[in-house]
């Protein structure tokens, strides 16, 4: 009996529910690093068994792992409110020395972010900033809705406000770019206050602070001149409003100025990236997880900004005669206007001479993944399709010169630019249940083919290990440097010349993240921070430990972060301007891993 005690003792319970729960995020993360692997290097899958072999070691290692890790924390003390009247002498001093370390890691982000921009000075001119600068200084080039219409605007009105004041752009544009940073700048000092007031700790202020400091991608997208700065920023204060409200709900509502808050952050949300609607849309149903009484009230403050959104992309754009549901070739071939130069290749993505329907664009950017699984089954597996097929293939995708468009992906399979454009979306709106049909047959035929195709258009967003330059991408993952001579490409693009301030800076950073070197991949903690893999696995590892400990309030905070990956695996290309919002709201989604108590009277 004293035998059989001993051994009852000694032996650890097993928690089912927490094996479970942790074995999802230990296979995503065992498939991530084998089959990421494969296909970063070969661009295809390895044979079965020793690719079910390798996935499994991987899998037993990363379970146990993980299995740790839930049960650690399920048995950490939870948050507690802060009552005043409770706290004794040591607890205000522990207050004021936490006030006074958050004061100085604000002041440290500051300063940190303006070294970042003497870096850049006068900013990172590039991405689409030159051609959206003419939409709205040439009256013959047409403005369209593919990119932020409002942030476009407003943009050049201050680069041009820059010329007439003082006399230069380029004073125009630091004037843009220092109020684009210190929004940015004011996103990440509420990241820090929330978890400052949350967890009562110094280390969480220091270590994000740290982190938003020191992880490049953050400044370098937060002073480019691009509308992903003021998405990244709005959605990371839409995560701390959320955080607040699953916290606390009764004192969050208790305040008139935060709804008002949230709902103007959410339509500058709207107006910067059309992706930002769905995320919205579908974060709807999550309201039902508020405590009632609550529901009603944020389902009015994101109702409000959609309404408003959808006024603006409906009527409105079409009153001020804006070209929407296009992509800049079709826009410019219904305009009559030409931009493109003498030197520039029109077999590579991103140019067409298609012109397409009016609502072509969105429906060709929803069906990117389609696109390349028939591509590459085009490019492979050519010989298992029947004659109809091919008929099919030349309806939708037609042949130019005898060369079919989707002959590219074998130069391009990480992004479906080149494809999405030489898709006939008039012949899709005759039959979309032909188009379907058609879609599945292929597939049935070739169903590894598709799934290799689906995993490598979007590999950069789920494996950690990626290796970068990729010429199959053939968009640099991150854009480090201003264009050097924009007009090479139009003469009447408008010029930004770089400060260059610190030259042996700028090297050592276009070393590590310029166009066509790209060595901050190989760096194992910059390559951590700056590549999306690693944010993906730990999203996947907080959803499931929330369903292991049955936290379902908290997806209200983790759908928008769910939301936002589905759109950017969906899309044509994985680009770190796409995904740094995740980036920047990493600190929140580690701190959602800790519950507040309910308070107490």
């Amino acid at each position: 009996m004293l035998l059989e005690h001993t051994e009852d003792r000694a032996a650890p319970k097993i928690d089912t529910r927490c094996a479970i729960a942790s074995a999802f995020p230990a296979l995503a993360f065992a498939c991530a690093l084998v089959l990421g692997r494969q296909l970063d290097a070969d661009g295809r899958f390895h044979d079965a068994w020793p690719t079910m072999f390798a996935v499994a070691l991987v899998f037993v290692a990363a379970w146990l792992a993980c299995y740790a890790l839930f049960r650690s924390l399920a048995s950490a003390p939870r948050l507690s409110h802060r009552i005043p009247r409770q706290i004794d002498a040591d607890g205000r001093e522990a207050d004021e020395n936490l006030k006074r370390c958050t004061r100085i890691c604000l002041i440290a982000l500051a300063c940190s972010w303006i070294l970042w921009f003497f870096l850049f000075a006068p900013g990172i001119y590039g991405y689409d900033a030159a051609i959206q600068y003419l939409e709205f200084t040439s009256e013959e080039f047409p403005v369209i809705d593919q990119w932020s219409i409002v942030y476009g605007w407003t943009y050049t009105h201050f680069v041009n406000l820059g010329s007439s004041l003082l006399g230069s752009k380029e004073a125009g544009f630091v004037i843009w770019i220092t109020l684009q940073g210190a929004f940015v700048y004011y996103a990440g000092s509420k990241i820090i206050l929330l978890l400052a007031r949350r967890h009562r700790k110094q280390w969480p202020v220091i270590a994000t602070t740290a982190f938003l400091s020191l992880t490049p991608p953050l400044p370098m997208i937060a002073l480019s001149s691009t509308y992903d700065a003021f998405f990244m920023g709005c959605f990371g204060l839409i995560i701390v409003h959320f955080i607040e409200m699953t916290d606390s709900p009764r004192q969050y509502w208790s305040s008139i100025h935060r709804p008002i808050a949230l709902s103007a952050t959410m339509l500058l949300f709207l107006l910067m990236r059309s992706n930002g609607f769905y995320i919205l849309l579908l974060t709807i149903p999550f309201c039902v997880l508020l405590p009632k009484g609550f529901q009603v009230k944020l389902l009015i403050c994101m109702l409000v900004p959609l309404a408003l959104f959808q006024v603006y992309r409906g009527p409105m754009l079409d009153e001020l005669g804006i070209y929407k549901g296009v992509y800049l070739s079709e826009a410019i071939e219904q305009s009559g206007y030409q931009t493109r130069s003498e030197t520039e290749d029109p077999t590579k993505p991103g140019f067409s001479e298609k012109k397409g329907s009016r609502s072509g664009m969105n429906l060709r950017e929803m069906l990117s993944i389609p696109f390349q699984q028939l591509a590459r089954v085009y490019v492979q597996d050519k010989n298992h399709l029947s004659s109809e097929e091919l008929e099919l293939f030349e309806r939708y995708f037609p042949s130019k010169e005898a060369n079919s468009p989707l002959d590219s992906y074998a130069h391009y399979p990480c992004i479906s630019d080149s494809i999405k454009l030489a898709f006939n979306a008039e012949e899709f709106d005759k039959d979309p249940l032909e188009f379907a049909a058609f879609y599945l047959a292929v597939g049935a035929k070739s169903p590894k083919t598709y799934t290799e195709a689906a995993l490598l258009a979007n590999i950069g967003l789920w494996y950690p290990g990626k290796t970068y330059p990729d010429s199959r991408m053939y968009h640099p993952y991150i854009e480090s440097e201003t264009y050097p001579d924009v007009k090479q490409y139009n003469e009447n693009y408008v010029e930004i010349g770089s400060f260059n301030l610190f030259p042996h800076a700028n090297e050592a950073l276009q070393y590590l993240y310029g166009s066509g070197q790209e060595h901050f991949a190989q760096t194992p903690i910059l390559g951590l921070l700056s590549k999306s893999g690693g944010y993906f696995l730990l999203l996947l590892f907080v959803v499931f430990y929330q369903i292991y400990r049955r936290r379902w309030r908290s997806f209200l905070i983790l759908a928008p972060l769910l939301l936002l990956e589905l759109s950017v695996a969906a899309g044509p290309v994985t680009l770190c301007r796409y995904i740094s919002a995740i980036i920047f709201t990493a600190p929140l989604l580690i701190a959602t891993l800790k519950t507040k108590k309910p308070p107490t009277p």
